[in-house]
């Protein structure tokens, strides 16, 4: 993973002694039907919630269908693991997630937030992509310590696989980078190119203690 300096010191990095992660699906925004959006979340949820997991992690409900102030809400409330499914963009001037037909959060948003999550999977299109303005920079300068993104437009139904992969090697107790690389692996070995499209930014260390 790619490692950048944290340029907000201020800001307070969420670590709770059990850390709390939250699923937000946002599948509808701007009339385009993210089909395999819900069967995400719910399969994430499952793998986070399994028994050899009981007391290591807290897993809240997964979020279908979120605002600008209830994304907010989620960034800004003691969560340490955020995944987001959802729409996003970069664009010459700004870069972030689309929450609805006439609601954006771009990266200018994150200067109104008291916390960072120590994650965020951004499993949306672009949430990576080094233009001018790459959000998952932003956040990570902002106190985020890891960002894993997508460097273009994916595939939905790829996009889901790819995460759930994701998640099912970070269960396992290894790293967020080891996850990743484990997870570019697989695709890789199975000839499915959407192992080239997501990359990490930050540090890269945290893992579940489940030993």
């Amino acid at each position: 993973m790619k490692e950048l300096k944290n340029f907000n010191c201020s800001t307070l990095v969420t670590k709770n002694e059990i850390p709390k992660i939250a699923i937000v699906c946002r599948p509808n925004s701007q009339k385009i039907c993210l089909d395999n959006a819900e069967e995400e979340a719910e399969k994430i949820y499952e793998i986070l919630t399994a028994e050899n997991l009981k007391d290591k992690i807290e897993v809240a409900d997964p979020i279908f269908e979120i605002d600008f102030s209830g994304f907010y809400k989620i960034l800004n409330n003691n969560f340490d693991l955020i995944h987001f499914i959802g729409h996003g963009f970069a664009e010459n001037t700004k870069a972030g997630f689309v929450l609805n037909e006439d609601e954006e959060f771009t990266y200018q948003d994150l200067r109104k937030l008291d916390k960072a999550p120590r994650l965020i999977f951004a499993n949306s299109c672009y949430s990576s992509k080094g233009s001018k303005i790459n959000l998952a920079q932003r956040f990570v300068q902002f106190g985020t310590e890891n960002f894993v993104g997508t460097l273009a437009s994916v595939s939905d139904s790829e996009s889901k696989d790819f995460s759930i992969k994701f998640w099912e090697f970070f269960s396992q107790g290894n790293t967020i980078s080891r996850s990743l690389f484990l997870s570019r692996r697989y695709f890789f070995t199975q000839n499915k190119n959407i192992w080239a499209y997501y990359t990490g930014f930050g540090k890269g260390k945290f893992r579940l203690k489940i030993d």
